[in-house]
């Protein structure tokens, strides 16, 4: 079963502008909501064939090929019709034949028709949550993360089967794989500790952004700081600074300037859950081995050196130890660490 979807200026407008009264927004939310074999872009105007322009429920399926239908409406004739059918039948015939379904090319070969994977999530996952925001959440349903990731976001202690765990680690492994690419040769400059720690504040603060203090919220009186409004430099993509217990970084984020490449990890000691935790374990493993070198700077929060006899601080050097594999590793790379 699919929905394919005719995409015109006006059309794509429409969808990005979201509004639930209009019906072509409801019309396009109610087909995937109704979780479809696959979502066919067929672009009916030229002016639709650039994808930058695909926002809101639209942007998972920029990266899919769609099929060119743009022509004047004099010369939609009966031929191209049949044509656009073939596709859609050849597309249906790999689905019975193989469970499954590819992508359909942009310049009108068959191929194996269009991509199931993101017409089969629920948009109301795709949602901002603690730590993520709306278009960071957009992001990594185009990166391809699979359906139970994004449950597993929205509710960090719903309890998965012993299949959704596999899928949700693969598929948290396979998004934070095409990120290490971005080290690939890179001389890394590596942050890592617990959540809160201010991992992604220095790393702003070397990118060079300009900081400021201020309260989260008025009735504590405890202060965060953050990137100053009309700073010259913008918060380094990747690296954004969260105020809440949650961490902001969800897959290690990778961003470069003209000094540093930096990889901002996810904070130790997360609370999204055992699958993803592991999977962010693996990533941070895949961008180092895909880097020229790496230097790890070890954020420490001073606060909790002296809360529970110093806990933080020891499941830390733990996690340092496993990180290098050894406490013989460990101290041999030790100039390359930061305190």
């Amino acid at each position: 079963r699919f929905v394919v979807a005719f995409l015109t200026p006006e059309y794509i407008e429409k969808i990005a502008a979201a509004d639930s009264k209009d019906y072509c927004y409801y019309e396009f939310k109610y087909a995937i909501d109704q979780r479809p074999d696959g979502i066919v872009p067929v672009v009916a105007a030229e002016e639709a064939k650039d994808v930058s322009s695909w926002k809101g429920l639209l942007k998972p399926y920029m990266k899919h090929l769609y099929i060119d239908l743009s022509c004047p409406v004099a010369e939609l004739n009966t031929e191209k019709v049949k044509v656009l059918a073939g596709r859609l039948k050849a597309a249906r015939e790999d689905l019975d034949a193989s469970g499954d379904v590819g992508e359909t090319s942009a310049s009108g070969s068959s191929g194996a028709g269009p991509s199931k994977t993101r017409g089969a999530i629920d948009t109301q996952l795709i949602k901002a949550v603690d730590g993520l925001t709306q278009e960071e959440m957009e992001d990594l349903a185009e990166q391809d993360l699979p359906e139970v990731a994004f449950k597993k976001l929205q509710n960090p202690h719903l309890a998965l089967s012993v299949d959704e765990q596999i899928e949700c680690l693969t598929g948290c492994i396979a998004v934070g794989a095409t990120r290490a690419k971005q080290a690939k040769g890179k001389d890394l400059l590596m942050f890592i500790g617990n959540t809160g720690a201010g991992k992604s504040t220095m790393v702003n603060f070397l990118h060079g952004c300009e900081m400021e203090s201020f309260k989260p919220n008025p009735a504590v009186m405890q202060s965060a700081i953050r990137v100053k409004d009309g700073s010259r430099r913008r918060e380094l993509r990747g690296a954004k600074i969260g105020h809440g217990k949650q961490s902001m970084t969800f897959i290690p984020g990778i961003g470069s300037d003209e000094n540093f490449t930096y990889l901002d990890c996810p904070g130790f000691l997360d609370n999204r859950g055992a699958e993803i935790n592991i999977a962010n374990t693996v990533n941070i493993k895949q961008a180092i081995y895909a880097a020229k070198s790496v230097r790890v700077v070890v954020l420490i929060n001073y606060k909790s050196l002296e809360a529970d006899r110093g806990r933080g601080f020891r499941d830390l050097a733990q996690i340092l130890q496993d990180l290098f594999g050894s406490a013989a590793q460990l101290e041999e790379h030790a100039a390359s660490i930061a305190l």
